[in-house]
């Protein structure tokens, strides 16, 4: 009798540690990353796969790909995905919608974005009750994501063209995020961002060659807009708005034109 209890307390210990590691998102042991790899060899198998074709996870060095996917399996884990309108949300799915919120927090050690709950996805645009329009994305409190799925996946489907659906919605939840955790430094960050929007437009009344027109709308729109092209167009971007782009470097704690200019080296 006693060798059973035992048996019962040892399994509910380790049962207890597995849980603490699934949401734990930032355990460094080897040990510990190795054990998660061993129990979950096909989670990471199929995040290593899908990986393979994303941009964004060929320019990192072997051990940022290591990290990044690491990553990347523990947000598929611990965020909850509902498919709206008939949609069935697949494995792949999470892995993808995963990875864009990997790459946008890839600068940061608190990637994950606690107070994203729910991301929904539907199987193309959306009526959105709040907006009263027909929209393909929306990000909602920080709390809450909604997307069109195929325009999610355009946006990788063209890695250049400064327009990507995911970094766009998840970068208004990052926002918002940030506001939440230090709202000085947030509007400090906003006024140069209003600085750089209204001296751009004024340079180029017309259109930029750069930005959309789409960015002008606001503040939140153009901070969204200018993530989009410091992933997609990073070197173009430097060079037509360096101090621009050094104030993205500076806020999301990544250097992509570096990471560019790299890989022309090799």
């Amino acid at each position: 009798m006693i060798y059973i209890i035992i048996f019962l307390l040892v399994g509910i210990v380790l049962a207890g540690l597995h849980r603490i590691l699934l949401v734990s998102a930032n355990i460094r042991a080897p040990i510990l990353r190795r054990y998660l790899r061993w129990v979950y060899r096909g989670d990471f198998d199929l995040c290593r796969n899908e990986l393979q074709h994303m941009g964004f996870y060929l320019l990192l060095l072997p051990h940022e790909q290591e990290e990044f996917l690491y990553r990347v399996f523990y947000l598929t884990k611990n965020k909850l995905f509902v498919g709206r309108e008939g949609l069935k949300i697949t494995p792949q799915m999470k892995v993808l919608v995963c990875a864009a919120l990997a790459q946008l927090t890839f600068g940061y050690s608190q990637y994950s974005l606690p107070r994203l709950v729910a991301i929904y996805l539907y199987p193309g645009p959306f009526f959105s009750k709040r907006l009263q329009v027909q929209v393909k994305g929306l990000s909602i409190d920080s709390h809450t994501l909604m997307l069109s799925w195929p325009d999610f996946c355009k946006g990788y489907a063209s890695a250049t063209d400064g327009i990507n659906l995911g970094l766009h919605e998840l970068s208004h939840s990052l926002w918002t995020y940030m506001q939440y955790l230090n709202s000085d430094f947030t509007d400090i960050a906003l006024l140069k961002l209003r600085l750089h929007r209204q001296t751009i437009r004024q340079n180029t009344p017309e259109s930029d060659p750069l930005f959309r027109d789409y960015a002008f709308t606001d503040d939140q729109e153009f901070w969204a807009c200018c993530v989009e092209i410091f992933f997609e167009s990073p070197l173009r971007f430097e060079v037509e708005h360096p101090e621009l782009y050094n104030l993205m470097r500076k806020l999301l704690l990544q250097d992509m034109a570096e990471r560019w200019r790299r890989i022309r080296k090799n």
